[in-house]
This record gives structure tokens, C-alpha cells and sequence, in this order.
């Protein structure tokens, strides 16, 4: 049972759900979805399965809603943090959100379980990467965190300074 994190094309859910995973794929945006929809369902015969789901990080009844449907075996998630999401203001609201990153780690918090895994696949565009495992590194934040072994990435994705897949296993309390 995988809980993918900003579904898009739907292409990562596909890829588990072929391997025999059963993943909820969820996206903040319904009109992603759409698309991330039409693209599960074009991809032929899954071993596992996709469903998906409207996930507005911001949104409490939306975070209870993926809570009751846990707990996860992992979850998942790529190019969730970079500069365009962060500081965004809310949807017909003044309310500024916090940085993306203190975000997600929030959310993490809030959905992982002790032993409990979030891959994150990240391309550093601006220095988000640095920033993020340091805040996911603080000892108070309950994660340890490490990046995946360079040569486990596709050659073409290798440059370790641009593209990293992050591990964060989420500590016992």
C-alpha cells in the first residue's frame, strides 16, 4: 500500500501498480488528476492498482481523510519541493503558505508511521535540496535520512549535485 504525494501524469503510480503495488495517487490539482486518470487507465493490465485522490496539503479534512485510509507501507513522491511552490498564497485567501519543504516535512510527520519510508526523487534547481535535507536531517524532525546510491539511478539522471533520490525512515518515538 503506497501513498504517492503529487501524482501528475500518473506515471510513478503506473510504474508501482505493474510491480504489484496498490497505490493511492494523489495531486492537489482535480484537473491533474484527469489526465493522471485517462493515463492509468490507458496503461493496459496492472498487477496492483491506482486509485485517485484530491490532496490539498493545507487542507485538515483532506489530511484526515488520507489518515483514515492509512497505514502506508511507503510513500512516495517526486519534485514536491522547488521555488515556484513555496510562499504561494492560498487560494482566495491572503494567508501565505509556509516554504514547501517545512510543508511536506509537516505532512510527513503527519501520515508516516515509526519504521515507515518517503522516497523522494528531487531535482535541485535553485538549492532546494541542500535546504531540505538539512531540515530533514534536524534531529527534533524524527528522520533518518539518506540519499540513494548514485550508480541505483538511471545513468542519464546521475549528475549527483542536480538529481537525487532522497529515503527518509520515519524514527520511533
Amino acid at each position: 500500500r503506497v501513498l504517492e504525494l503529487g501524482a501528475g501524469t500518473g506515471l510513478v503510480a503506473i510504474a508501482l501498480a505493474l510491480e504489484g503495488a496498490h497505490v493511492c495517487a494523489t495531486d492537489g490539482n482535480p484537473k491533474v488528476l484527469v489526465g493522471a486518470r485517462a493515463n492509468i487507465d490507458g496503461a493496459g493490465p496492472l498487477v496492483g492498482s491506482v486509485r485517485t485522490e484530491v490532496f490539498d496539503w493545507n487542507s485538515p479534512e483532506d489530511l484526515r481523510k488520507i489518515q483514515e485510509q492509512g497505514p502506508w507501507d511507503a510513500i512516495v513522491g517526486s519534485d514536491l519541493v522547488y521555488p515556484g511552490n513555496a510562499g504561494r498564497g492560498c487560494v482566495n485567501s491572503n494567508e501565505v503558505k509556509p516554504p514547501a519543504d517545512e510543508t511536506l516535512l509537516s505532512l510527513l510527520a503527519a501520515l508516516a508511521s515509526p519504521g515507515m519510508t518517503f522516497i523522494l526523487a528531487l531535482k535541485d534547481r535553485t538549492g532546494e535540496l541542500g535546504r531540505f535535507e538539512a531540515i530533514a536531517a534536524e534531529p527534533d524532525r524524527g528522520w533518518s535520512l539518506s540519499r540513494a546510491a548514485p550508480e541505483s539511478i538511471m545513468p542519464e539522471f546521475r549528475n549527483a549535485s542536480q538529481v537525487a533520490v532522497l529515503h527518509l525512515t520515519r524514527k520511533a518515538a
